[in-house]
């Protein structure tokens, strides 16, 4: 008759010939530290915008589809792809290269890497491509009578807007972020020149005047009216056009009849 003591220690014994004799135990293996590295999974590989172009340098808008892969591991191999990853190129060996993706509107590209034990990393970026230039329409911005004259018009958000007279540019300015909204205030200018003093020298008179608006001309009137005139009456003839011309700290004004301005 067997004890309960030795039914235990006939039970370990067994047990303990049963693992040598093959049959796996029940606690696991520790893994060694080769086997750790072999599936450690490769860096993620780096992608970057060949050229950010947006409104900012950061907001990953362009119209450059080009995107620059790097940081690739030695050894290891690496497939994009730019539909989310539901066909991929055929591997490359190289440490980086360059992707360029094609078609306007929201994009993505992703990038797996394979290293040579089979384990795998991937990276992604998204941004917009954006290559259609929007018309950019201008109208004419107050008038005349008023207090300003120029150009307002709208166009894609962001876009910078250059405005020409001919082959010479007048100014560039930028849309609103918000709603594509962009103003350019412009004035009239005219170029005297011949005016001499009566020694033949040439007149301080001589430049460029611009325009000014009839409130402008206006405000002349109440401005100089006791200095020109006595009892306030003016002696300003606000029916001509008015320009004004700066020479240093000095305002030249000048009454024209130009009805070509008017």
């Amino acid at each position: 008759m067997v004890n309960r003591n030795q039914r235990s220690l006939q039970d370990a014994v067994t047990a303990g010939e049963a693992t040598l004799a093959g049959i796996p135990a029940a606690v696991p293996a520790v893994p060694t530290a080769s086997d750790v590295l072999a599936v450690a999974s490769p860096p993620m590989a780096v992608l970057e915008l060949v050229l950010d172009n947006g409104i900012s340098k950061t907001d990953k808008i362009t119209n450059d589809g080009r995107i620059k892969v790097s940081g690739i591991e030695e050894g290891s191999t690496w497939q994009w792809s730019a539909d989310n990853g539901a066909n991929w190129s055929n591997a490359l060996r190289e440490r980086s290269g360059v992707v360029e993706l094609s078609g306007d509107g929201a994009q993505s590209l992703s990038v797996k890497t394979t290293s040579k034990a089979g384990a795998e990393s991937t990276s992604r970026i998204d941004f917009v491509l954006d290559t259609f230039v929007a018309a950019a329409y201008a109208s004419q911005a107050g008038n005349y009578e008023g207090e300003n004259t120029g150009l307002k018009g709208s166009a894609e958000k962001g876009a910078m807007i250059t405005v020409r007279r001919g082959s010479e540019i007048l100014a560039t300015v930028k849309a609103s972020a918000e709603d594509g909204s962009w103003s350019l205030p412009l004035a009239a200018t005219v170029k005297i020149s011949g005016l001499t003093k009566v020694d033949g020298s040439a007149g301080s008179a001589n430049g460029t005047y611009t325009l000014l608006s009839r409130k402008e001309a206006q405000g002349l009137v109440d401005q100089f009216s006791k200095d020109l005139a006595p009892e306030g009456k003016s002696l300003l003839d606000t029916s001509r056009t008015a320009f004004k011309m700066l020479l240093s700290s000095t305002i030249e004004f000048a009454m024209m009849k130009t009805p070509s301005m008017m």
